[in-house]
């Protein structure tokens, strides 16, 4: 089984009443730790709309998502799932390896863009 679940970025502003959108990111991270205790799942794909907050209002949200490299790294290391990042237009058969590190770097080169 392989579970594919959103959790790389904050898509959405809270509240001004809740925690510092650090602390969203963070409990992304805590929902994705249930959901792999849950269902155990063989493979991992994080997904999720790719978003860069470019108004000078929000630009300072960017400081807190959950980079592709963030997600990567925690899945694979923390929670110890194997994880496989794809990148629009990638092809991946469920179950068979695949080396994440060029998805990765794509998702960051569009990021660096000016």
């Amino acid at each position: 089984m392989a579970v594919i679940a959103e959790g790389e970025t904050l898509a959405w502003e809270p509240p001004r009443t809740l925690p510092s959108h650090r602390e969203q990111a963070y409990c992304k991270r805590i929902e994705l730790r249930a959901q792999v205790r849950l269902f155990r799942p063989a493979k991992f794909v994080p997904f999720a709309s790719l978003i860069y907050f470019s108004h000078a209002e929000n630009f300072l949200m960017n400081n807190a998502v959950n980079s592709i490299r963030d997600v990567y790294e925690f899945s694979t290391h923390e929670l110890q799932v194997p994880t496989v990042v794809l990148y629009p237009g990638d092809r991946w058969q469920v179950g068979a390896f695949r080396d994440s590190s060029e998805a990765i770097w794509r998702y960051e080169s569009i990021l660096d863009e000016p």
